[in-house]
């Protein structure tokens, strides 16, 4: 009502086709997002539920043309707007869109129908869309299905070497990072060791580095137990521009492990370009952090009783007399080698 239809191509609404207003009619009055696409230009009209999916491009998107408001997809959603035009209803399923509706890309996916919509000579003059965004949905899915694989993946292993890589690899994949890795803090409290990495179209990061390379606020927040979250290293002035350049990294996750007052640990996920870090992503990362430190720290300490057990093995068995070990009810725990040689069991 408080647009100016006077300069528009479709005219004042008093004017507009029955075809037009009726259709208009119906998204007004529906809560679900719907929008509709009139006329040569396919020009653009929706309801409130639809101005939220648009997001920034509200209320500009009020009376522009189907191709300028949504550019950065149309190659996606052309071919399904032409069959509409000819005159087949489309409909998708969580389509995947890469769409800019705030000052990032941001990955999406909605489930939507496109319907031809004729005049009153019963040709296609339009379009109407009823639309619902599936992300949060497809997400949670995504989610879950990669918890139960990193599950799957570190369930069966025992060596925590192989425990980081197969979590920082299966983590990098799913996000599509350029690199994703896991550091150790060693006594000293001043230095990093990264010697599990997985990389792509970057190099790994491996080696020794001190933390004070990534300058004291970072420290302080990782020591704190912060979560580092940074969508773009160079329009961040509390960042250290020389080092993240130096191993192409523009856009970075960090999530410490502090135990006792100590950060004994990071997984970090990197980006080389600028990228902006969804709610959903960090809590991915952070969850698998949580998982990969369990796995981690029980490998080592099941690693640490064999060795103990070997070694007093080792000791019982290196005394001359017969060592052996009963529980309450007199059943046998251990015996050594000299316990075999004597009686022959």
């Amino acid at each position: 009502r408080g647009f100016d239809w006077s300069s528009s191509p479709l005219g004042p609404p008093e004017l507009w086709p029955q075809a037009l207003k009726t259709s208009v009619g119906i998204l007004l009055s529906s809560k679900f997002p719907m929008f509709l696409a009139w006329g040569p230009e396919l020009r653009f009209l929706y309801n409130d539920a639809y101005a939220e999916i648009l997001g920034a491009k509200h209320p500009q998107a009020l009376g522009g043309r189907f191709h300028d408001i949504w550019l950065e997809i149309w190659s996606d959603i052309s071919p399904l707007i032409d069959a509409a035009l000819a005159g087949e209803a489309i409909y998708r399923e969580n389509l995947p869109l890469l769409v800019k509706r705030k000052d990032f890309d941001e990955r999406t996916w909605f489930t939507f129908s496109y319907s031809p919509v004729r005049d009153e000579s019963g040709q296609v003059a339009g379009m109407f869309c009823a639309v619902a965004e599936t992300t949060g949905q497809v997400l949670a899915e995504r989610r879950q299905s990669f918890r139960i694989r990193l599950e799957e993946a570190l369930g069966n292993l025992t060596d925590p070497r192989a425990i980081m890589a197969a979590a920082v690899t299966a983590l990098g994949q799913h996000l599509g990072a350029n690199r994703a890795g896991y550091s150790e803090v060693q006594a000293d409290g001043e230095t990093i060791v990264c010697e599990t990495c997985f990389a792509n179209g970057v190099e790994p990061l491996i080696g020794t580095f001190a933390l004070s390379d990534f300058g004291p606020d970072s420290i302080a927040r990782q020591r704190s137990g912060q979560i580092e979250v940074c969508d773009n290293i160079a329009a961040d002035p509390r960042q250290i521009h020389e080092t993240w350049a130096a191993i192409e990294t523009n856009a970075f996750v960090s999530v410490p492990l502090v135990r006792d007052g100590r950060i004994r640990a990071s997984l970090y996920v990197n980006f080389r370009d600028a990228h902006h870090w969804s709610p959903e992503e960090v809590t991915l990362i952070e969850d698998a952090a949580a998982r990969t430190w369990a796995a981690v720290e029980r490998a080592r300490a099941e690693e640490h009783l064999r060795q103990s057990e070997a070694q007093f093995r080792l000791m019982a068995d290196a005394v001359p007399q017969i060592v052996w070990i009963t529980d309450a009810d007199g059943r046998t725990q251990f015996f050594n080698r000299q316990w075999s040689s004597y009686t022959g069991v």
